[in-house]
């Protein structure tokens, strides 16, 4: 299968390189000058900054990577278990990335309804799962990659609180 495997990387989630558009792809010579071809306007010339940063990301110090992935697992690890105690929430672990998609179907409300009155009732922003396909549908994208613990225990809380009025 090596002659036929293309395999993409990108800095944004390994190195939280959000934005930066910056990534990689492995792949059999042969596969390589037509993949050029489609995407050449699109992934040329990157800024120097960014790939200074992508040079320090891949040869710097392996804690700094360590702390970020410690810090996502807390964080993780607090949404997953208070989702789960939320009625009608059923929540499954998440592994490798920073975002919860919990199954909300037990709860009454559509998942678009759901995500736009959270926003509306408690200031919680969330995506209804039924943006990303049919299979997302009765589910929620919940973001826990970025807030600090105080405010991501805050919007559980809010969640918390919306989730028991249903």
């Amino acid at each position: 299968m090596k002659e036929r495997t293309i395999s993409m990387f990108a800095f944004t989630k390994a190195y939280a390189m959000d934005g930066w558009r910056l990534g990689y792809v492995a792949a059999d010579a042969a596969l390589l000058e037509p993949l050029l071809k489609i995407t050449a306007n699109e992934v040329t010339h990157v800024n120097t900054f960014i790939q200074y940063g992508a040079l320090a990301a891949v040869t710097g110090p392996g804690d700094v990577l360590a702390g970020m992935v410690a810090r996502d697992r807390e964080r993780r690890d607090l949404v997953v278990a208070r989702l789960n105690q939320m009625p009608g929430v059923v929540c499954p672990n998440v592994e490798g990335t920073i975002y919860a998609f919990p199954d909300i179907s037990g709860t009454g409300p559509t998942d678009q309804d759901c995500a736009d009155r959270l926003l509306e009732e408690t200031g919680v922003v969330v995506e209804a799962g039924s943006f990303y396909g049919a299979a997302g549908a009765g589910r929620l994208r919940v973001c826990f990659g970025s807030a600090e613990l105080p405010r991501l225990t805050e919007a559980m809380d809010r969640m918390q609180a919306f989730f028991n009025r249903l």
